[in-house]
């Protein structure tokens, strides 16, 4: 037997053991209740399988199955479901199988030649201060105004787009999700460089100023719909409502923290290029989000991007990072001189 018979045999082994397994999956999941199936008006029409991490389908779609709503809203649909799988967790299947390329793609591990660097390199001292320094006042905008909100006049600023929008609780999954992603982004952003830290630090003091300011001034409140039937997404949709009141809703800090997440990682060249284009994917799905759990208005969106944007644009004019950096250079002359 020759080796290329041998490497040939090997591959279409490999392939059909993959897609018996997507079949397997694919069975699996909708046994154990684990397809999860949810749409508007009692359609099935965002579909999550698990099976798809192995790889999808607007046709088929409407012309197998019949469905009758609009293209582009079938292929929104369907673009949200392959992204939670094939982009998310497809993405980490593909992570953990280049690092071990022979075993699938019959190929050689290449050699790496990169410098391991600790984690103390990596993470200096100056991350873990901003990081601090950026959930503190981010807790405080949020929470020490709600004090003082019961005996201000609150507001709603519903669109007739508002009342359009129906209540989808699976979008409770991306709504929490955004509190990991913010997390393993803006470490990340803040590693870039000591510039790249500070600017992220002046340009989001800006940011909370100017919330603190709308929240004070001119409080915006929703009215929630009441969730009584059982469920996953129904029981995450009640743990929402419990924990976190309608208040201080404009501008929306889930979009502010996902816009600014996507900005900063455009400007970070240590940052995979996938990595920026899944914020920008991830910004969308947040603003979706927050808009089908009924927690904030359209306007709270578009508030919060011209918030941010502002923000971003004076930083930049500004050389907002200079404070930052003076007040190191003089905390390491007092230190010296000490």
């Amino acid at each position: 037997m020759s080796k290329s018979y041998r490497h040939t045999t090997s591959y279409i082994t490999k392939a059909a053991f993959i897609a018996a397994l997507y079949v397997v999956l694919t069975e699996l999941s909708a046994q154990f209740g684990l397809s999860a199936q949810f749409g508007l008006s009692g359609t099935n029409l965002i579909r999550f399988r698990i099976s798809e991490v192995l790889t999808i389908v607007p046709f088929v779609l409407r012309y197998t199955y019949g469905m009758t709503e609009s293209w582009w809203l079938l292929a929104l649909f369907v673009f949200i479901g392959e992204f939670v799988c094939c982009g998310i967790l497809g993405m980490l299947l593909l992570l953990a199988v280049n690092r071990r390329p022979a075993f699938i793609l019959d190929r050689q591990e290449p050699e790496r030649q990169t410098e391991r660097r600790s984690f103390k390199e990596r993470f200096p001292l100056y991350v873990w201060i901003c990081f601090a320094y950026l959930m503190t006042i981010d807790l405080l905008t949020f929470y020490a105004t709600r004090p003082i909100l019961p005996y201000l006049p609150a507001h709603e600023i519903a669109l007739p787009l508002d009342a359009k929008i129906p209540l989808s609780p699976p979008w409770i999954i991306i709504y929490f999700l955004s509190f990991v992603s913010w997390l393993v982004t803006i470490v990340w952003i803040l590693a870039e460089s000591r510039k790249h830290a500070y600017r992220l630090c002046g340009v989001y003091t800006i940011i909370m100023l100017v919330s603190l300011v709308c929240f004070l001034a001119y409080p915006v409140t929703i009215q929630r719909p009441e969730i009584t039937e059982p469920g996953f997404f129904n029981d995450g949709m009640r743990f929402l409502y419990k924990v976190d009141s309608p208040t201080n809703l404009c501008p929306s800090l889930h979009v502010v923290i996902s816009y600014i997440c996507w900005r900063c990682t455009m400007d970070c060249r240590k940052i995979p290029k996938w990595y920026q284009w899944f914020n920008l994917v991830f910004l969308i799905l947040v603003c979706f989000s927050i808009l089908f759990v009924k927690q904030h208005f359209v306007l709270d969106i578009v508030v919060a991007l011209i918030v941010t944007e502002g923000a971003i644009q004076i930083g930049r004019l500004t050389r907002i990072e200079r404070i930052a950096e003076a007040i190191e250079t003089g905390f390491r002359k007092r230190r010296g001189n000490a």
